[in-house]
């Protein structure tokens, strides 16, 4: 997909535009009035002692110039609170727009096209876009929106200030303008050595939590001690911190530099303006409180310029981080790409599956993973997928449920073109167990239902719990389905063993009951016995289903209508068990070696038959 290029003025809009819809139009009046006041302010402040010199040195009653000076003062205040709230207003306003960008982020995460999210693209467009909504207050969408107003507002006291200047001499102003210009340019040089080197830092952050978070990993705490490997992790934590400490060290010289060449640069900006002023004093062209006046804007003169620059340099270098979340949420659309696509016409059935010519090769690799795949799987068909590991099963499998999209050739589903249905209804016709299986840090209703509590059927929960041959262990747990799967997110939860954790998968498969199951090597965790049992449950589920079995283990191919043995991305052998026994081939030989571990006579004897007479015997 061709990347767009937007720029600052076309990001603000699509910016506003988002926040507009997710936080309303609230936050452009306290953009509005927090400009005015920040403005403001300071410039009442800088005119306070000259009001106070004057009216103090006026012919007016004192008690009218006290009541003044404190009104004076009273109102400043009042105003500079005010200016306080609505930055925290504005600041709040921003945050909460960064988290809901957020959302929007991780839903489109939650629903990218899965092949494109598995690409080293995607990750990268992933990682990229990441930046935008997690990378804190100072960097992403928060910090360029809260540059626009930063910028509009300095801009403002550029030209309040410049007019002031201009009355004491309009060569001071040029003066000024050229002095600032130069001042904040030294002042932002700080500002682009953090963001050459963020990503570096980042980088080096991110490894030194990732070493962290192993070493207080109860799972690997043994390997540590058993390996002796604590000297290296120490001198890996030793190492990036050195790196790091370069990255602050770099950074305070050139925070040093910069500072003190703003001050002595400062310096002989304001020696040469004040002169000037003692100059018009002494001619009689300027008073005790414009002296005042003129010396406060000058001092902040430099303050407002520096802030310009600094505010458009920040949103220049966040411009690129909107330019990529934009980028990331348009990339691999499946809404997009399903909105003119067709409906399964026969949901819920179980299906007839064909495969023509089918071929997949992954992005970047010259030679094809899957080649020339021409299979039908019947309705309520059982089949099993058999190979050695490495010979495409799991790719297979992929392209199948839809997750893949072939290269080469085409999927049928009831002799409807699988290309032209909708992603979503496709998936809605397959319960998939895959090998790496894993549960999410919530309770065991809702990692069995994966819906929302109020949405769920819990007696359906408790049914697949059972039929899954889990209910032995549930009972064990203080708060039953209810209980926490993990304890990363409560104390209180449980840690399920391989064994339970492939049976809390197939109570999930259970539930879903689609018509379609696929079990991606579901058993690789289990022994022989465990496993054998495992499967006469999926046997009793799969009734009236269509099924696939994939295995690199033979465990499951007694019980299938027929067997497909894969060798380098192609379907060498397709029959019964027997038949492939008598073919002497692939399959025979892959069966005979894997018997003999279980039996010393494996001949007449079921690979199945040989491993529970093991585990009884």
């Amino acid at each position: 997909m061709k990347e767009t290029n937007y720029s600052i003025w076309n990001n603000f809009l699509w910016s506003k535009k988002t926040f507009d819809q997710l936080e309303g139009k609230k936050y452009h009046w306290i953009f509005l009035g927090w400009i005015l006041l920040t403005v403001g302010a300071p410039f009442l402040g800088i005119c306070f002692p000259a009001f106070a010199i004057q009216e103090l040195t006026s012919k007016d009653e004192i008690w009218i110039m006290v009541v003044s000076v404190i009104l004076f003062a009273l109102g400043l205040r009042l105003i500079t609170t005010l200016q306080t709230v609505l930055d925290n207003e504005q600041i709040m306003s921003m945050f909460m727009g960064r988290i809901d960008t957020a959302k929007l982020y991780e839903k489109h995460l939650l629903s990218i096209d899965y092949e494109k999210y598995e690409s080293s693209e995607g990750q990268e467009k992933m990682e990229a876009a990441r930046k935008a909504v997690y990378w804190g207050n100072e960097w992403g969408i928060e910090a360029f929106m809260l540059q626009f107003p930063t910028v509009v507002m300095n801009f403002i006291g550029i030209l309040v200030y410049s007019v002031i200047v201009f009355r004491i001499h309009w060569l001071v102003l040029v003066y000024m303008l050229v002095t600032s210009f130069i001042l904040a340019k030294i002042n932002v040089k700080i500002e682009t050595y953090d963001n050459l080197h963020m990503d570096d830092y980042i980088q080096n952050l991110t490894k030194r939590s990732v070493i962290r978070a192993d070493v207080i990993n109860g799972e690997y705490a043994k390997d540590i001690r058993l390996y002796h490997a604590k000297s290296w992790i120490l001198k890996c934590l030793e190492e990036l911190v050195q790196t790091m400490s370069k990255y602050w060290n770099g950074k305070f010289l050139i925070a040093l530099k910069e500072q003190s060449l703003s001050v002595i640069f400062g310096l002989i900006r304001d020696l040469a303006v004040y002169i000037l002023l003692i100059y018009q004093i002494g001619k009689g062209k300027l008073g005790i409180a414009d002296l005042l006046l003129s010396v406060g804007v000058i001092a902040g003169f430099s303050v407002w310029m520096s802030g310009f620059l600094l505010g458009i340099q920040r949103m220049h270098l966040n411009n690129g981080t909107i330019t990529d979340l934009r980028n990331f949420l348009a990339y691999g659309d499946v809404k997009e790409e399903d909105k003119d696509k067709e409906d399964v016409k026969q949901p819920g059935e179980a299906h007839e599956l064909r495969l023509e010519n089918v071929g997949y090769t992954y992005f970047g690799n010259e030679k094809a993973t899957i080649r020339n795949v021409n299979l039908v799987i019947h309705p309520g068909e059982k089949l099993a997928l058999v190979g050695m590991n490495g010979a495409g099963k799991s790719t297979l499998i992929k392209i199948i449920c839809g997750l893949y999209q072939p290269t080469e050739g085409k999927i049928y589903l009831d002799g409807q073109d699988a290309a032209t249905i909708a992603r979503e209804a496709y998936f809605r016709e397959f319960s998939v167990v895959f090998q790496d299986v894993f549960a999410f840090a919530c309770s065991i209703a809702d990692n069995v239902s994966c819906q929302l509590p109020h949405l769920a059927n819990r007696k359906k929960i408790e049914n697949c719990i059972d039929l899954a041959g889990l209910r032995s262990r549930v009972e064990k747990m203080e708060q039953q389905i209810d209980t926490p799967v993990t304890t990363y997110l409560d104390e209180n939860g449980v840690e399920l063993s391989g064994g339970q954790m492939q049976k809390l998968m197939l109570a999930r498969a259970l539930y879903k009951d689609a018509p379609v199951l696929v079990l991606d090597e579901p058993t690789a965790a289990l022994d022989p016995l465990a496993e054998s049992q495992m499967y006469e449950a999926y046997l009793e589920f799969a009734k009236d289903k269509t099924s696939i079995f994939i295995s690199h283990r033979l465990s499951s191919t007694q019980f299938c209508d027929r067997i497909c043995y894969m060798e380098d991305g192609e379907i060498c052998e397709i029959g019964s068990h027997e038949e492939l026994i008598q073919l002497q081939k692939g399959y025979a030989r892959m069966f005979q070696t894997q018997a003999q571990y279980y039996q010393d006579d494996w001949d007449g004897m079921t690979e199945q038959e040989g491993m529970v007479e093991a585990y009884e015997g």
